[in-house]
């Protein structure tokens, strides 16, 4: 079984972004900004660091640029055709409508699956449970539409890719208070740790 960590968006290089949009924000306030996929890459090298421990790992578009989402769901299609695998893409949130300003209070994880009952709902319900069993307080957002305790969305890489797939919102990346707890490398180290957990009981 080899396991796909996908670090969501692009990082920094030269100074600069990689990725255009909402996936960042700046506190005015503060006077200080947050990109999201420098973010998801700190949680997707640590993860990496538990997950290899115990299955072969292959961290997909990792690199600075920002991969388009289909060339990163063919890289987990073909590696699926020749060899069972699971995809764990890794995000943060943002429930802001801009990208700078003053913040939301939004707070919480996600694991979210695409709609319907597959393989990839058993991944993420081992995977909160993971979570939880690390973090017992830490609010677990999910929809109950049908009785599961993920989220389902219709999202590229869950829709397209033929593996059981997840995507991981740790947290919300426009809360000041939330940045502070998941930059934190303790909290870092117990989310990687609940998601390895829950990754290792599903492949076995």
């Amino acid at each position: 079984m080899i396991v796909l960590i996908d670090e969501g968006h692009g990082g920094i290089k030269d100074g600069v972004y990689q990725t255009k949009g909402k996936k960042q924000y700046h506190f005015t306030d503060k006077n200080e900004s947050v990109y999201e996929g420098e973010l998801n890459r700190e949680y997707g090298e640590r993860l990496h660091e538990m997950v290899k421990k115990y299955a072969d790992v292959i961290r997909v578009a990792h690199e600075y640029k920002d991969t388009p989402l289909a060339d990163r769901v063919a890289i987990a299609n073909a590696i699926h055709k020749v060899q069972p695998c699971i995809y764990i893409s890794l995000h943060n949130n943002a429930a802001s409508a801009g990208i700078k300003g003053f913040g939301s209070k939004a707070t919480g994880t996600e694991v979210i699956t695409s709609a319907g009952q597959t393989k990839s709902d058993v991944l993420a319900e081992n995977v909160i449970r993971g979570i939880r069993e690390e973090m017992p307080n830490r609010v677990i957002r999910m929809d109950k539409r049908d009785g599961d305790m993920d989220k389902e969305m219709l999202l590229y890489v869950l829709e397209k890719t033929t593996c059981p797939a997840i995507l991981v919102e740790v947290g919300f990346f426009d809360n000041w208070d939330e940045v502070l707890r998941i930059y934190d490398p303790k909290f870092i180290d117990r989310v990687c740790k609940g998601i390895a957990t829950g990754i290792y009981k599903f492949i076995k």
